[in-house]
């Protein structure tokens, strides 16, 4: 009986030390089981704090960013919006929260998004492109606009305000066009000059010769009939020659207050086009400069230069435009200087346009102004650009300087008066002298031209002397000025023109007055080198006025 009953203990023993295994592994295994789910939890806590710092982070990034950003709901409501995107709408914070997003398109846009945008948008889940949005104060936005489906069926907007985009393309586009008809102008209008040079002197010398013969028979009426029907026939041909160039005349003649800034910014843009890879560009600008002047001639004289800047460097370089108050510093003590027109304003500022180019040759620097001259091959220019420099400062607006040494570079500064000081030309006079005490000295290379003229002055009992060389003119001056009381000057010459042998006159001289006369003697009304002007063909009431007497 007893080893019976030992038997049972030892077999609930082993049933208890049995189940007590099974609980102690059981436990283990928990413990095991609950380490893990800790482990897991903790690394998913670390997890959730990340994300919610990114989170943050994003968030901050979004409400500091240039771009309006905001969420739609599946129910078309905004749920989010960044400060850019109610800012560029002119919202305030949380105003669009909760209302739809069509709130800020115009109902033709709206039908452009029903029948373009949304289609396209629903089938590929994304869509990029333009739209034209509608402010709180019903202005227009121009946008740049992204759209993202999101897997609730709402979307993402992100959008750029680009209206001043906009209106910079619009007015570059207009500036562009403006050029591209003044250079078509510039090449017409060289030919037609060429032309008109020499039919206006013909036709003067006509009529100058003509008016003296109507003098010389005063009692023949039949012979003044015919010269009455010459005169006729001499203003016609002199308005068929005005007529050529008279919508050329007036853009070149008209002249506003230009933001130099706006202008070398356009410019620059147009410029960037053309560039090539091996050139650095920069710009160097002051802020609020107005000038005076002819923005067309400015903008393409200006476009020209950085265009003949590209192609002066043959490898890798640099070209930069800078506006400064003062010139800078010399290119280098060796470089070649021109000087184009004189600076008569006291109020400047000056633009520069330095590359790091080849440079010009000092044997061709005095002549690549002239129309068709070019360094370069004809597959690379026309020879046109460097003479609207020349046509610039022809108009008066501007004067300019041109410094270049082979293996430096070259520089061009163009001088131009602030707007806010107005010149007036300084009208010259002969004071108290009677006609018989003045001697005029008249430069024309044109014998019938010079000689006519000084017929002319003599019959108003002013002495005259006529030379066809301004190089002959300025000897004649060295030996005696004090002899002659004003310089008549034709404007176009061939071996130096009336500019530059004025320019040399008004620096030594500085008391004699002096006279321009030409076809085109309107293109040069604003220049201070003269006193006076006279426009071809003239007569004795036009040479009356400028003597003085009646």
């Amino acid at each position: 009986m007893n080893k019976q009953n030992s038997q049972i203990q030892a077999d609930e023993l082993d049933i208890l030390r049995k189940r007590l295994d099974r609980e102690r592994r059981a436990r283990e295994e928990a413990e095991k089981l609950l380490e893990a789910k800790s482990d897991e939890l903790f690394t998913a806590f670390q997890r959730l704090e990340e994300e919610s710092a990114l989170a943050k982070t994003l968030r901050v990034g979004i409400e500091a960013a240039n771009d309006g950003i905001a969420l739609v709901n599946s129910d078309g409501e905004f749920s989010y919006m960044n400060q850019a995107h109610e800012t560029m709408f002119g919202y305030g914070e949380g105003e669009l929260l909760g209302r739809p997003w069509t709130v800020l398109y115009t109902a033709d846009e709206l039908a452009r998004f029903d029948s373009d945008i949304m289609p396209q948008f629903g089938k590929d889940g994304f869509w990029r492109g333009e739209a034209t949005g509608l402010s709180k104060d019903g202005r227009s936005v121009q946008q740049e606009v992204v759209l993202t489906q999101v897997a609730s069926g709402g979307l993402i907007c992100a959008t750029r305000d680009i209206t001043k985009r906009k209106e910079r393309e619009r007015l570059r586009r207009e500036l562009e066009e403006s050029l591209k008809r003044a250079e078509h102008e510039a090449a017409l209008f060289t030919i037609s000059s060429a032309f008109a040079h020499d039919f206006n002197n013909l036709v003067c010398a006509i009529n100058g010769h003509a008016l003296l013969l109507r003098n010389r028979l005063q009692d023949n009426h039949k012979a003044i009939g015919n010269l009455n029907s010459i005169f006729q026939a001499i203003d016609q041909a002199a308005a068929l020659l005005d007529a050529l160039g008279t919508e050329q005349k007036a853009n070149m003649l008209k002249t506003q207050r230009i933001d130099l800034g706006r202008v070398v910014e356009m410019v620059s843009e147009i410029s960037k086009s053309v560039k090539p890879d091996r050139v650095t560009y920069t710009t160097d600008l002051l802020p609020n400069i107005f000038v005076l002047g002819n923005e067309t001639l400015l903008s393409r004289c200006l476009l020209n230069l950085i265009k003949n800047a590209f192609e002066a460097i043959p490898e890798t370089g640099s070209v930069r435009v800078s506006m400064r108050e003062c010139p800078s510093p010399v290119l280098s003590e060796n470089a070649k200087r021109i000087q184009i027109g004189t600076q008569v304003h006291e109020n400047l500022v000056v633009l520069e346009i330095t590359d790091t180019g080849e440079g010009v040759a000092a044997e061709v620097s005095e002549e690549f102004l002239q129309p068709y001259v070019t360094t370069k091959s004809r597959e690379k220019g026309t020879g046109l650009g460097l003479q609207s420099l020349k046509v610039l400062t022809e108009s008066g607006t501007a004067s300019a300087e041109i410094e270049s040494e082979i293996g430096v570079g070259t520089r061009f500064r163009i001088f131009l008066e602030r707007a806010e000081i107005e010149k007036h030309l300084d009208q010259g006079h002969n004071g108290c002298k009677k006609s018989a005490e003045l001697h005029y000295l008249i430069v024309d290379d044109d014998a019938l031209i010079g000689e006519m003229l000084r017929e002319m002055l003599n019959m108003l009992s002013v002495q005259a002397t006529w030379v066809d060389s301004p190089f002959e003119a300025l000897r004649i001056l060295e030996a005696d000025s004090a002899a002659y009381d004003t310089v008549i000057t034709d404007i176009n010459m061939p071996e130096m023109n009336g500019i530059e042998l004025a320019t040399k006159i008004r620096a030594a001289y500085p008391h004699i007055p002096i006279v321009g006369f030409s076809g085109q003697a309107d293109y040069l009304k604003k220049n201070p080198l003269f006193t006076s002007l006279l426009k071809k063909p003239f007569d004795f009431s036009d040479l009356q006025s400028l003597v003085g007497v009646s």
